[in-house]
């Protein structure tokens, strides 16, 4: 009898998917996926949104393929951001969403729980 193993088989959202759940949960507008570049570009995927509020400013969702790749992108990213964009991140989820600098502290928290809970 053969046994089939689903470990290590968890299926991570893509980064337009949570794209798309920053839109169900209104806080985000024009979801679309973009080539990873610049301090992501160690990222598997990356989508870029415009704030449902503002407009004018952008945020972005990474994705990632493993936990090394996460935690390089993350620790550049969170260094780069520590006076501008909020970055939320989740290992777990192998995802990371950075916010611009001005984004009202009410959406930035709503956007951390979402990508808290991935």
């Amino acid at each position: 009898m053969a046994f089939l193993s689903a470990v290590g088989c968890t299926k991570h959202s893509s980064a337009v998917e949570v794209c798309h759940k920053l839109e169900g949960a209104g806080v985000a507008t024009g979801c679309h996926g973009i080539p990873p570049t610049g301090v992501g570009a160690g990222a598997a995927e990356t989508a870029q949104f415009e704030l449902t509020e503002m407009p004018e400013h952008e945020g972005t969702v990474y994705r990632f393929e493993d936990g090394a790749a996460y935690d390089k992108t993350a620790a550049a990213l969170d260094a780069a951001t520590r006076t501008g964009p909020h970055p939320f991140g989740s290992r777990k989820a192998l995802i990371f969403v950075q916010l611009n600098s001005n984004t009202p502290s009410d959406i930035a928290a709503h956007v951390r729980t979402l990508v808290e809970a991935l």
